[in-house]
């Protein structure tokens, strides 16, 4: 039964199954999930923000939060797709807080959007099967294989690099496995959005380099562009020399917030042990779906994460897709609005 229970939460947090309702989840208790500490009394979920002043924050799809109003150390910067908030702290950054709007191929494909994402924050987590380019995939890279000379193997995992607003090359994090939770923490927040998350150890360096087929495939699909034109020259720019960075040890929270039928992705990285525990706790416990517009800043998140050593891209998965079949000459109803179309699921008796 307990594996049973295990399985149901991986598959409602990749969206296979609805979420359970509200009503029938428990209320928020991060216990566990930033500190393994026992808790202090003074920090009560749900009610303890009402003694914390906090100032709101803009996410995108709609959704908001809120930090601490003395703003000590936490800069954010919010995009209609994207929002970054990081803090420094004296030894550096110690906290990363990474949201992103789902992609359309959610509604058609759970379980590859949440491989997606995950690709995107730390691909050690995504799956190897979930990986595999699919079979729509292969054709494009076949057409462009046969037009630049690239090894198809190599086209594949560029074209799922691309995929990501990291182009595949996650925040930097190396998961260690086997701290995996599992998505223990299916709650429900102070504002009535359904949490559905996990943590896992590892380690917060360096962010590797783009995979060779990447750069491949951007010339590739811009050399082809029959009116010369630079499909997207505005979405992934020249990078820099790679940021160095030295590894420590860090917890990862992942997962989806569900409110009013809309949802948000969410990664956050806090250095451990996590100085900012009970910010980021209430941070969760305050997201909700309330229709906050995204406000232009002093900067962009693309630009915030440049300045730390992250590339992150403005780039929309659905606008690469087109890109991809215009220069394939693939038929647009061949995929679909997002990408690849899933692999049609066996029959159930």
């Amino acid at each position: 039964m307990r594996a049973f229970g295990c399985a149901l939460l991986a598959l409602t947090l990749a969206g296979c199954v609805d979420p359970p309702a509200s009503d029938l989840l428990p209320v928020y208790d991060p216990t566990g999930l930033f500190t393994d500490a026992p808790r202090r009394a003074t920090v009560d979920p749900g009610a303890g923000i009402e003694t914390v002043t906090r100032r709101p924050v803009a996410l995108p799809g709609g959704f908001s939060s809120s930090l601490p109003e003395s703003w000590d150390g936490w800069i954010h910067a919010v995009g209609d797709h994207v929002a970054i908030t990081v803090h420094e702290g004296a030894g550096g950054v110690d906290v990363w807080i990474y949201a992103e709007r789902p992609s359309g191929r959610l509604a058609s494909a759970p379980s590859l959007e949440w491989d997606r994402f995950l690709r995107t924050v730390a691909p050690g987590l995504s799956s190897p099967t979930l990986r595999a380019a699919p079979q729509p995939t292969r054709s494009v890279a076949r057409k462009l294989s046969a037009a630049s000379g690239l090894q198809r193997t190599a086209l594949r995992g560029a074209l799922a690099c691309l995929e990501t607003r990291t182009l595949g090359r996650g925040l930097g994090f190396t998961p260690a496995l086997e701290t995996f939770s599992g998505y223990r923490w299916l709650a429900v927040g102070a504002r009535g959005a359904r949490l559905h998350l996990a943590r896992v150890d590892g380690w917060w360096g360096t962010q590797p380099p783009r995979l060779p087929g990447v750069e491949a495939l951007l010339d590739e699909l811009n050399r082809q562009r029959a009116d010369g034109s630079r499909p997207l020259e505005d979405v992934v720019a020249a990078w820099p020399t790679v940021t160095t960075r030295s590894d420590r040890f860090t917890r990862l929270v992942v997962g989806r917030i569900v409110h009013r039928g809309l949802p948000l992705h969410l990664a956050i990285l806090c250095r451990s042990p996590c100085p900012q525990a009970d910010p980021l706790e209430l941070f969760i416990d305050q997201l909700a779906a309330d229709g906050t517009s995204p406000r232009d800043g002093k900067t962009t998140p693309y630009a915030l994460a440049y300045r730390h050593g992250i590339e992150v891209q403005a780039l929309d998965p659905a606008a690469v897709w087109r890109a991809v079949r215009k220069v394939s000459d693939e038929p647009i109803g061949a995929r679909g609005a997002d990408g690849p179309r899933p692999s049609p699921r066996p029959p159930t008796r």
